[in-house]
């Protein structure tokens, strides 16, 4: 009878975990956002104390997918799946039973283990030399101290990631030793097969269309009023709490909705708390640890850039980790974004909003936030001190001669200050250990309240729990109550863009019809419905599916739903279910018919007409796109024909759009694909800057639509849509 040696567990979709105990091997496939939570959830990770040394067992090595992003998500983040290795593992503490002189092992496609190798390292250091730091504008002598506060962190020496991590390229079609006999070998894009002794077995890191990776925890859904400022708790957890999300906040000012950092699962969060995307005015980042850091590739998801807040130090260090773990350019990352800079120490005005970022030790970039605003008896003020540093360890990283590593007394007495400056709202790191706070040093903090974050411990003395409190996941803190609905005065501005030449009149007759909250899962519009209201979204998300083209699209606030169906009096092409609680301004069919429906109607049929549906056609533009947007995009179209047999060669970086017609694509050697109308191409010019990788050839006439590149460049979600199709494209046929 032969012997099962392979054991292989289902993590979530498109991530396995291989277990081949007798060989010492076990392999993590696939590394998803918050993947080590997931692996605790299901008990792949346990743990122990053994000789007085706290234990958890793991994976030793990660096999990456493939390529960098699907389906929107994240399918390689190796920080903390590695961390999990180096110290809850124990593999590089001195003494530690499990520190046996074996490396973590990181496998895949050279470009994808190269790529997170530099992420890794980013990750562990941030700007990684003094003329870094200064680049950042940081003066010659502070940027000198921040560099011995970081070397002092590094243990007096930035070390390169394979001196910590072992590399296996995985490109060829031969099978490659991992470990003690044990084979793994690419069959084809995300699909490797692992052997030992007699035994193989196949995984499959793909993502089918809709399909997503796991979220670990549950979360209540919540229906937030916009306020004038507030503080939401959107997080309080840390990289390994199972049951929570890592520490961030949501501030509401003005009714304006702002981010404080971006950890995993970012938007199914926001969408808990009844928060779309589009509803999101900016960011506010404190670092670039993976638990404040990778969501940002889900903010992206929509058709313009967003704010991102921070200092150009903390800016600087976080976007060159993201720029190594997309594996894309800088210069082609900035367009991601609207970087707006905020000077340290001073009160930086967003919007109405003061901020102040005061930087904080740790061992890459860092700094805290503080904001207020003036009303009765002086400022409100809210603090947000996220990963910052114990007294007990400034203590001891202080200097007293000039060549050491370490930090001056002054910073030191300027950081605590800084912690413990009073605040009406104050959420803390109280993490503790080497890189985290202590809620022992906020015993004689002056706020008038402090709320612990960044911990799974609440187990602290009396006396320290004293001065502090726990927030649930959406608590609200209001510092200054709203006289205003700020909801209700979203309505113009929608209008406004949807319609930019409507009179104020009309506008107004809209502003008096009613508000209706629809909980999450709720149907709007079914399909085949003939519905008598037409809905504009003014929060929240929602699906809408259709069984007559199997397409799926994600829509946020700013959108008209049930217009065309309605003022037709046809049943709906689409059915409409709300992911989160929506609120959505209700338009009787008559009134939207008599005052704006005809003229707006056949905009939207002529346009249909002149474009040959093309929105509906691709794909790529499956996702939310505003009418302002589409609008760019049909303006910036050229068209181009080519008749059968001719041969065509790019004039222009853009995206190539294959309206009508059959074309051969080939390269120096061969026929590489043949597609049809509905496909794009072209993808590799907005990337590499070549426009003669391929030759194409038209086997019919053929009709095709650019968009170029610099428009492409200003829309998040088609960009990375495109970016995700162009490495896929790119294993293939490179």
């Amino acid at each position: 009878m032969s012997k099962n040696y392979i054991d292989v567990s289902f993590v979530t979709n498109g991530v396995y975990y291989i277990n081949i105990k007798e060989a010492n091997v076990r392999i993590l496939c696939g590394t998803p956002p918050d993947v080590v939570k997931l692996l605790m959830k299901k008990n792949i990770i346990t743990s122990k104390m053994q000789d007085g040394f706290f234990i958890e067992n793991g994976p030793n090595a990660i096999l990456l997918s493939d390529v960098t992003i699907q389906n929107f998500s994240f399918s390689n983040l190796c920080e903390f799946p590695v961390l999990q290795m180096l110290y809850r593992q124990g593999m590089v503490i001195p003494n530690h039973p499990n520190n046996n002189g074996c490396k973590p092992i990181i496998m895949g496609l050279e470009e994808q283990v190269k790529s997170q190798i530099e992420y890794i390292f980013r990750g562990n250091y941030g700007l990684i030399s003094q003329s870094e730091i200064q680049e950042a504008g940081i003066d010659e002598k502070t940027a000198k101290e921040m560099m011995n506060l970081k070397l002092k962190f590094a243990f007096g020496q930035i070390k390169s990631s394979q001196e910590l991590l072992q590399s296996i390229y995985l490109d060829s079609n031969k099978k490659d030793e991992v470990s003690n006999e044990v084979f793994i070998k690419r069959e084809n894009l995300n699909i490797y097969k692992i052997s030992y002794k007699n035994e193989e077995i196949e995984v499959d890191l793909n993502l089918k269309e809709n399909e997503y990776y796991e979220f670990p925890y549950e979360l209540n859904f919540f229906n937030m009023k916009r306020s004038y400022f507030s503080i939401i708790h959107s997080g309080q957890g840390d990289g390994w709490s199972v049951n929570h999300p890592s520490m961030s906040s949501v501030v509401m000012f003005q009714g304006r909705i702002y981010l404080i950092d971006a950890g995993p699962n970012i938007q199914n969060i926001l969408l808990s708390l009844g928060i779309g995307l589009n509803d999101i005015d900016g960011i506010f980042h404190t670092h670039g640890h993976d638990d404040h850091f990778s969501g940002l590739t889900e903010l992206l998801k929509i058709d313009h850039r967003i704010k991102y807040y921070s200092t150009k130090l903390v800016r600087l260090s976080v976007m060159k980790k993201l720029s190594a773990l997309l594996n894309i350019s800088q210069e082609r990352l900035d367009n991601c974004f609207e970087y707006v800079d905020l000077e340290f120490d001073k009160w930086n005005d967003v919007n109405g909003l003061e901020v102040k970022p005061v930087f904080s030790p740790h061992p890459i970039e860092t700094n805290t936030f503080v904001f207020r605003s003036f009303w009765l008896n002086g400022f409100k003020t809210y603090a947000h001190l996220a990963d910052i540093t114990s007294f007990k360890v400034l203590d001891n990283m202080v200097i007293d001669k000039e060549n050491q590593i370490g930090i001056t007394k002054d910073l030191k007495q300027k950081t605590k200050k800084s912690y413990l400056n009073a605040a009406t709202l104050k959420k803390i790191d109280a993490g503790g250990g080497m890189i985290h706070g202590e809620l022992v040093d906020f015993i004689d903090d002056e706020s008038e309240k402090i709320v612990l974050a960044h911990t799974v411990n609440y187990n602290y003395p009396k006396e320290q729990l004293g001065i502090a409190s726990k927030a649930d996941f959406g608590d609200v803190d209001e510092l200054i109550p709203a006289k205003k609905d700020y909801l209700r005065h979203s309505i113009a501005y929608f209008i406004k863009d949807l319609f930019p030449k409507i009179d104020k009149s009309k506008i107004q007759v809209l502003l008096n019809c009613d508000i209706k909250t629809f909980k999450p899962n709720s149907i709007m519009i079914d399909e085949d419905e003939k519905n008598e209201n037409v809905f504009l979204l003014l929060s929240g998300a929602i699906k809408s599916n259709s069984s007559k083209t199997n397409k799926t699209k994600t829509i946020f606030s700013g959108t008209l739903i049930g217009d065309i169906s309605a003022m037709t009096e046809n049943q709906s092409n689409e059915k409409y279910t709300t992911s989160s609680y929506v609120n959505a301004l209700v338009i009787p069919k008559d009134i939207y018919t008599h005052y704006i429906g005809y003229d707006y109607l056949s905009e939207i049929l002529m346009a249909r007409m002149n474009l040959g549906v093309i929105f509906e056609d691709f794909d790529i533009f499956s996702e939310f796109l505003s009418i302002k947007t589409q609008n760019k995009i049909t303006h910036s179209f050229s068209k181009i024909h080519i008749e059968k047999d001719e041969l065509y060669d790019l004039k222009n970086p853009g995206l190539y759009l294959l309206v009508n017609g059959k074309l051969e694509i080939n390269d120096a050697y061969s026929c590489k694909l043949v597609i049809e109308n509905g496909n794009s191409f072209a993808h590799e010019t907005i990337f590499d800057n070549s426009l003669n990788v391929f030759k194409y050839r038209a086997l019919e006439n053929c009709e095709i639509y650019m968009i170029p590149r610099d428009v492409i460049e200003t829309i998040p979600i088609i960009y990375l849509k495109i970016y995700s199709m162009y490495q896929k494209n790119k294993k293939e046929f490179f």
